[in-house]
């Protein structure tokens, strides 16, 4: 889970900034195909922050906060993948500032960033990689320490709470690149110049990932007001309940800027929404369907 927060915290700071540039008056200067470069580069990078965020949900729904094999198993097959599409949204804003800045060959800049990235992630870990130890970190350590929770009635509710709270520091970096986001544009020059129809749209994203934000941050307050920082069960429960609501809203905001930036790219409200709700399909599809399937298989 910790690594995890590292992968999302960088990656909410490329995010974040990505959308950025839509609303600077210099990026009408770019190249149509810069233009849908940085795009493209979105949205990879918005589907790996709803990739690094599956773990969470999962852990809750499907293994009730519980210590198990499962969840380790994927959450070590989500970081094993996460890295992929930030190296290609890195790439890509490499493409767009080579671009931008004159660079004969923007594409070859793109493909140097995009590699070094790669080799640092993946190319200088992989030349240690030794699947034997992978398996039996697996099959002996974590089998052994999930034995040992199911003879003890089930993991502790202290460390159940403990992963909870870091679980929702994981979903809290996503809410922050869309609030900071989400916030400033409405003073930047690119703003007035959006449709009445997309100005509505990016206030409705505002207005989900502020309940996003509320929700995610009430499990700390409540913890201490209402517990008076004791671990209890019903804490548990109430904090769960409030993570998943945060990331139904975090869901619905992230899909709508993304419908700001079509548009403002030039393409039909319509089909802008249509593929705001494919990626509002795919987030839940991801965190809630997958949770609800795991938890059903378990029974």
């Amino acid at each position: 889970m910790n690594e995890t927060r590292i992968l999302l915290l960088g990656g909410q700071v490329l995010l974040g900034f990505s959308y950025r540039p839509y609303f600077e008056t210099s990026f009408d200067q770019l190249t149509f195909r810069a233009q849908v470069m940085q795009t493209i580069g979105i949205a990879i990078m918005t589907l790996g922050l709803i990739w690094l965020l599956v773990p969470a949900p999962f852990h809750q729904l499907a293994e009730h906060g519980d210590d198990t094999i499962r969840i380790y198993r994927l959450t070590t097959q989500v970081l094993d993948w996460g890295l992929l599409p930030f190296a290609f949204g890195l790439a890509l804003s490499g493409y767009v500032i080579s671009s931008f800045m004159g660079i004969r060959e923007p594409g070859l800049v793109a493909t140097i960033v995009g590699l070094f990235a790669l080799s640092w992630w993946y190319l200088l870990a992989l030349a240690r990689y030794d699947s034997s130890k992978r398996i039996f970190v697996t099959r002996e350590l974590k089998q052994e320490a999930e034995k040992q929770t199911k003879e003890a009635g089930g993991t502790d509710i202290k460390e159940k709470i403990k992963k909870l709270l870091i679980e929702c520091r994981m979903v809290l970096p996503g809410v922050q690149a869309m609030l900071g986001f989400q916030l400033t544009t409405f003073f930047m020059p690119g703003f007035a110049k959006l449709s009445p129809s997309s100005q509505w749209v990016h206030c409705g994203g505002l207005i989900a990932t502020t309940i996003a934000t509320v929700l995610v941050i009430t499990p700390a307050a409540y913890h201490r007001l209402a517990e008076a920082g004791e671990d209890t069960e019903h804490f548990h429960q109430v904090g769960t309940r409030l993570l998943l609501a945060a990331m139904f809203f975090l869901g619905i905001g992230l899909s709508a800027d993304f419908v700001v930036i079509l548009c403002k790219l030039g393409v039909s409200l319509f089909w802008s929404g249509v593929t705001g709700l494919t990626f509002l399909f795919c987030s839940y599809a991801l965190w809630f369907g997958t949770a609800l399937l795991g938890s059903s298989n378990s029974r």
